[in-house]
């Protein structure tokens, strides 16, 4: 803390001696700022405490771009004569390397915020004429500013460093995974969500083994008032490849939801041959047949609610085949943990009349 409170002081100092003498010339504010350099590397050069030493680095980089800013002014004769940026540049640059470790250190000590501001000054400073001819990893500090400030819920600032490493190969991939979560954070008006939805169907066609996207993509048109969208979706995604399991349940749940029944058991069963133990397929396909019986029986009823034998027979078949796939959840999902099956398996049991099945059964209804 002492050492906190020096370096603070010093730096006060370095400011009062360049900004408070109205009289001193840009060259006077220079060689002030250059005295101070010399001073903190110095006393770096001394350290042993972790904390100190990454709070000089940032203080030594903020001071050398001050110092090249005077130093680059021109004269009262309109000339510009550098005195100091070829030695600082070589003295300097090392160092503002390290702003990326102390990143990391105050990031392993759960000082996120601290660890924002190095990555920033690293960002800051790129542009500064003292590092045009070292190696630039703007990259990597802003991926990391972007992943911290997200954490933090600083959403606009976690987007604002996210899009400064997506010009990052490197990091391009995992920047604009979280550029599209900070979006998908502040959705407030019809205009933000057109944004995020532009967005994330360029990243899912831009990488669609990228399951992340097509769940979020998934989530979206899944949500109140996108049912036309959520179709189209499923119908645009089983067309690139009629392989593609998730479109296939989603085509199906959009048909559920407009009871489509027969088009819903045929999208399912699409499902059932490329995965023939998926639980939810199973028992979605079960509720199919069990709601396009109930929806037959309302169809065929004469006025005064009876059916013909024929009708009767056509509808139980209905019912068995509800009973087939229910059944066979049952058995792969025995604690109900996926799907809780035994309301409507007790439901079909009842209507075919198979007492003693729908009495085992009871004990789960509760």
């Amino acid at each position: 803390m002492t050492r906190r409170i020096l370096l603070t002081f010093l730096f006060l100092l370095t400011i009062t001696d360049v900004m408070g003498g109205e009289e001193a010339s840009d060259a006077e504010k220079a060689q002030s700022l250059n005295r101070q350099l010399d001073m903190f590397l110095e006393r770096l050069s001394m350290t042993t405490d972790s904390t100190f030493y990454y709070s000089t680095i940032q203080t030594i980089v903020k001071t050398a771009v001050q110092c090249d800013h005077f130093d680059s002014q021109p004269d009262k004769k309109g000339k510009v004569k550098m005195r100091f940026r070829n030695a600082n540049a070589k003295r300097i640059a090392p160092l503002r390397d390290k702003l990326l470790d102390a990143g990391l250190f105050y990031y392993n000590h759960d000082e996120s915020a601290a660890a924002v501001v190095a990555f920033d000054l690293y960002i800051s400073t790129a542009r500064s004429p003292l590092f045009q001819k070292v190696e630039q990893q703007v990259g990597q500090a802003a991926y990391f500013a972007s992943l911290l400030s997200f954490g933090m819920k600083d959403y606009q600032k976690a987007e604002h460093y996210a899009d400064l490493a997506l010009h990052d190969n490197n990091y391009a991939k995992d920047a604009a995974e979280i550029k599209v979560n900070c979006m998908k954070e502040h959705l407030r008006t019809r205009e933000d969500s057109a944004k995020y939805l532009v967005v994330l169907q360029e990243l899912h066609e831009r990488a669609p083994e990228n399951h992340d996207y097509f769940t979020m993509l998934m989530d979206y048109f899944m949500s109140p008032g996108h049912e036309r969208e959520l179709e189209q979706f499923a119908n645009d995604e089983i067309r690139k490849d009629t392989t593609n399991v998730m479109a296939w349940m989603l085509k199906g749940e959009s048909e559920m939801k407009k009871h489509q029944w027969d088009h819903a058991i045929s999208s399912y069963k699409h499902v059932e041959r490329l995965d023939s133990v998926s639980v939810p397929t199973l028992y979605n396909l079960g509720i199919c047949y069990g709601s396009k019986a109930l929806q037959m029986k309302d169809t065929l009823v004469d006025s005064r609610g009876r059916l013909t034998k024929s009708e009767r027979v056509l509808i139980r078949q209905v019912i068995a085949n509800a009973r087939h796939y229910l059944e066979k959840v049952s058995q792969l999902d025995a604690d109900r943990k996926v799907v809780d099956w035994a309301p409507p398996l007790y439901q079909v049991y009842y209507v075919l009349n198979e007492k003693e099945k729908a009495r085992k059964l009871k004990p789960l209804m509760k």
